[in-house]
Formats: structure tokens, sequence, C-alpha cells
């Protein structure tokens, strides 16, 4: 059986495909992004998804790369700034990513392909990160028995995303705390 042909990869319609499903995943959620929806929000026929995307999962898997490219893109930037680490955090907790994030999140839960790609750019963007703290680290002469660079920011992403989280739902307790207590550390650690 012949395969059916797929619209050019880097058509302007390809793109508006991709730019509907995620502005449907950021207001309603990945379960929401279905092909007539997005054929709606890109003001195409439904039909024509699938002629870009053969399934749900391949779409899904195109705006998953796009918005890893971008976080990359930022993640890059934020290591060549003067102050890294204060560019991470800033992108850490930036409330418009952790909404994609978390629904990608989700969506591994279901989809193999996507759990492998998050597993993948968490992987490389965790040891750029370990790779500048220990550089800083060796330059401050700091050395931790327990909280290693590795450890130090795992917690830190962890933080980020748990305080916006949070902020989003309401939940504030503690939170000005634990941000003053990471930017302070930031500050020791960039000075």
């Amino acid at each position: 059986m012949a395969r059916r042909k797929l619209g050019a990869g880097d058509s302007v319609t390809r793109a508006k495909i991709i730019g509907a499903a995620e502005a449907i995943m950021r207001e309603k959620g990945y379960a929401f992004v279905t092909s007539r929806r997005v054929g709606a929000q890109a003001e195409l026929n439904a039909p024509l998804v699938h002629y870009y995307f053969r399934t749900m999962d391949d779409l899904f898997l195109a705006l998953f790369r796009e918005v890893a490219t971008r976080m990359e893109q930022k993640h890059t930037a934020c290591m060549e700034s003067d102050k890294p680490l204060s560019c991470l955090w800033s992108m850490l907790s930036d409330p418009a990513e952790l909404v994609i994030f978390n629904e990608f999140m989700a969506l591994a839960h279901h989809s193999k392909i996507i759990q492998e790609e998050i597993v993948a750019l968490g992987n490389r963007m965790r040891a750029r990160q370990t790779k500048l703290l220990n550089e800083i680290f060796e330059r401050k002469g700091i050395v931790h028995e327990y909280w290693s660079p590795m450890v130090i920011g795992i917690i830190a992403n962890a933080a980020a995303r748990t305080i916006t989280f949070e902020h989003a739902m309401g939940l504030t307790a503690g939170n000005n705390e634990m941000v003053a207590a990471v930017k302070k550390y930031i500050q020791m650690l960039e000075d």
C-alpha cells in the first residue's frame, strides 16, 4: 500500500497548523487539540490538518520540536548572557512556558515519543546548566558536600516550576520567601 503524500515541511500552511495547535494547547490543554479545532483556529479545512500530519501524534511531535527549539534558543541566550543564572531563573519561572511544558508533560504519559523528546531536551539542558554551575563553583571556590551543582540545578528547576504553578493556582504561602532565597543565592554566585 502506497503512503499518501504529505504537505511540504516548510510551508506557511503547516506553520499555521502548528501555531493553531499551540494556541489551543495553551488555552484549553492538549486534550482539546483535535484536527477540527486546529483547522478552525487556523481558518483551514480540518482535512488539511491531516494532509500535513498523518496523525495527531505527528502534529504533537512537530509542535513539541518547535517549542523545544525556542526553549533551547532561550537557554543558549541565557547561558551566553552576563547573568546566566538570573536569566535561567526568569526563563524557568515564565508562566507562559510552564503552561505549554506542563501540557507536554501530561501528554507524555500517553505518548512515548513525546516522553523521549522531553527526556532528550531535559538531559541536554541539564548537562549545560550543570557545566555552568560547575564552572561558577570552581571560580568561587565553592565545595558542597551534599549540594552538588547537579543537585542545585535540579532544585532550582523544580522550585521555579512549583512556584510558578502554585502562583497560577493562587497558592502563594512561602513563595515570596523561596523566590527571595533563590535570587539571593543566584546573586551571590553571579557577583
